[in-house]
């Protein structure tokens, strides 16, 4: 028997490094031609399914630059968040500076969340090759569950950490719920609740 249980994923990152277009990646399989800056945050839901009949439904949280946050972010986007993903740029090393504010707002306000480092933009040719020591090298981004680098742009990698969600929503082993690296919109349900400024293709 199919059961389904709600959860909510934060995006989370410096103005620039992709979350909206992640959120549009993982909702609709596809790049947007066009996103427009994030002012306020907002949701979409998608429901994926596992072949043993489990069902997760995932509300995305698209979020605002977290630059323009302060060191620490509004309690009212951190409500319920279950899964964090910390978005950096792989050509912007300041992208990931930017993160290591966010230990005080995670303790404070998600002191249970699940945490992923996501390095977007991995079509990129000229990768900045100090990014890897960056992350290994910080103690404020060594707590984390997972870390990964996905292109929003061409679907890599983006199976792979939908994969981690979903497992560490469920408590799921991770071969409960794979996905390919571009997910076919007929092996979930999308439910879009709002679209202001978040994986609209404009």
């Amino acid at each position: 028997m199919s059961s389904t249980s709600t959860n909510k994923v934060t995006l989370i990152g410096e103005s620039g490094v992709g979350k909206t277009s992640l959120c549009h990646r993982f909702l609709f399989g596809t790049f947007p031609d066009y996103t427009s800056e994030t002012i306020t945050a907002s949701v979409n839901e998608k429901i994926y399914h596992s072949p043993r009949g489990h069902s997760i439904a995932v509300t995305f949280q698209d979020t605002q630059g977290f630059e323009s946050c302060g060191s620490l972010l509004p309690p009212s986007l951190c409500r319920n968040t279950n899964v964090i993903l910390l978005v950096y740029s792989l050509d912007d090393e300041d992208s990931i500076k930017t993160l290591y504010t966010l230990g005080d707002s995670i303790l404070k306000y998600m002191p249970t969340a699940r945490k992923i480092v996501v390095g977007n933009k991995y079509d990129i040719m000229n990768l900045n090759p100090r990014i890897d020591n960056l992350i290994s090298g910080n103690k404020d981004l060594s707590d984390v569950d997972h870390t990964i680098k996905v292109s929003a742009r061409t679907g890599q990698g983006i199976g792979e950490l939908e994969t981690m969600i979903t497992s560490l929503i469920g408590n799921y082993k991770t071969s409960e719920f794979t996905f390919n690296t571009s997910v076919k919109l007929d092996d979930v349900t999308n439910d879009p609740l709002d679209h202001k400024g978040c994986c609209k293709n404009i």
